[in-house]
């Protein structure tokens, strides 16, 4: 087993991580590099070169150029999720005509102001498609897959969600949430389970 030194970037490059990409590829670890570009508006940059910017509201002492690290936090929540959600409806070889995730978030009146309650609209257009099954996919993400959402959770922070499925082809909309998809799934497995 290859062992990960913990030791700082490497100073041999502009960003450090000509060492450390395989060195976190082996130990599955994440690396990045934040530096200030001006005010406080902040530019990070992944092991890829992907870069992301920062900043925060002209009171705050930024340029309010770019979305706040909790803005990027709260957007986060929303790729991982869709990022699990979309394969799962793929594999089931349904037809996938738009999809979206509107998001709301409540955080600590005082320091450190985490987020607190994530309500998630996850909205899917699709001819085919069921409502179980979106409803599905979002559970199993919220539940086993998503990364972002999990941590979050794991701070105790709720995140709740609703569940639009949209087919254009029928012309209707159906709805369901986080809370009724776990009623259903308890009765489902009362009537499963053995006396």
């Amino acid at each position: 087993m290859m062992r990960v030194d913990d030791g700082a970037f490497s100073s041999q490059n502009v960003h450090g991580f000509a060492d450390d990409r395989a060195k976190a590829r082996v130990a599955h670890r994440m690396i990045a590099h934040v530096h200030l570009d001006t005010a406080l508006r902040l530019i990070g940059t992944n092991a890829k070169g992907h870069e992301t910017f920062f900043d925060t509201s002209v009171k705050g002492g930024g340029l309010d150029s770019a979305a706040s690290p909790m803005e990027t936090v709260l957007e986060a929540v929303a790729a991982c999720t869709a990022m699990d959600v979309i394969p799962i409806i793929r594999k089931r070889r349904k037809t996938l005509t738009a999809f979206s995730v509107d998001l709301r978030a409540e955080r600590a009146s005082t320091d450190p102001k985490v987020f607190t309650h994530i309500e998630m609209k996850v909205r899917l257009t699709s001819p085919d498609a069921t409502l179980a099954e979106l409803a599905r996919a979002i559970h199993l993400s919220q539940t086993t897959y998503c990364s972002v959402s999990l941590m979050i959770a794991r701070s105790g922070c709720l995140i709740s969600w609703e569940a639009i499925l949209e087919n254009p082809t029928a012309n209707s909309e159906q709805r369901t949430t986080s809370q009724e998809f776990q009623i259903s799934e308890s009765k489902v497995n009362q009537e499963r389970s053995p006396l």
